[in-house]
Parts: structure tokens; sequence; C-alpha cells
């Protein structure tokens, strides 16, 4: 099944939305529960088989997606884009920075908030690695 990872601001990305019911996406995108994931916040975390997309659910609500391989904004990929990029093609600069955070492996990503678009994306060098859909509006 093709699909287009198409991210629409503090709504979704493709045919997953915030704030919609887990179930759904169990039976139309045959997503699976990440047994291995460990969440602080005690959400539990799904996986779209192929397509390296991640949903963080609380209850039974999709809370953020996260994408690792395709992220589509205005028809174009984030992932793999330069901070410089993303910034011309959101039209605005981050936020927020976050502090450095270094992995096992020795990599070193930084955090970038829009708060206003509902986006999240880390970046390694200078370059975009993933991005989470997820709302800072309140409900």
């Amino acid at each position: 099944m093709s699909i287009n990872w198409k991210w629409i601001e503090n709504k979704g990305l493709g045919p997953i939305s915030i704030g919609s019911n887990i179930s759904k996406y169990i039976k139309s995108l045959k997503v699976e529960r990440d047994e291995a994931s460990e969440d602080s916040t005690g959400w539990d975390t799904y996986v779209v088989p192929g397509n390296d997309i991640y949903i963080d659910v609380a209850g039974e609500h999709v809370v953020s997606i996260t994408a690792y391989l395709e992220f589509i904004c205005d028809e174009e990929n984030i992932i793999g884009m330069t901070m410089t990029q993303v910034e011309q093609a959101l039209g605005c600069a981050a936020d927020e920075a976050g502090d450095a955070v270094e992995y096992d492996d020795g990599d070193v990503k930084i955090p970038f908030e829009y708060f206003d678009l509902g986006l999240q994306i880390w970046a390694s060098d200078g370059v975009v690695t993933s991005a989470t859909c997820l709302s800072y509006e309140d409900k």
C-alpha cells in the first residue's frame, strides 16, 4: 500500500489524524503496537509497517505521529533537508531549539519546535532526521 505522508498543520500526517482513535488505523493501516517502546509519558507507541512511521497514543487517541523517511510539506519531503531549506519551505524559523542530545552511537541531534504549526523536527549536523506532527493547541 502506497501512502502519501502529507503533513497538515496541527491536524495530522497522511491518513492519520491527531485526536482520532487508534483502532481506526489498526484496521485500515494494519498498525501494530511497538512492544519495545519505552515512553516516560506512559503513552503507547504504534508503528505503521514498512513506512517508519510511529504513532504515540494516550488512552486510545493519537497524540503525535513521527516520520523518519517521509514527511511531505508542500510537495517536498523535509526528511533529509537542511534546516535552512526547512525554514524556506515553512516560511519561518523555529520558535525554539532545544538542547542537543547525544545518542549511544555518538550522533548528536537537536530538536526544533514550531508551536503554531504543531511540528517538531530533529536534526543532526543541520539535516532533518525526523519530523513529528502534533498539536500544541488547547482542546
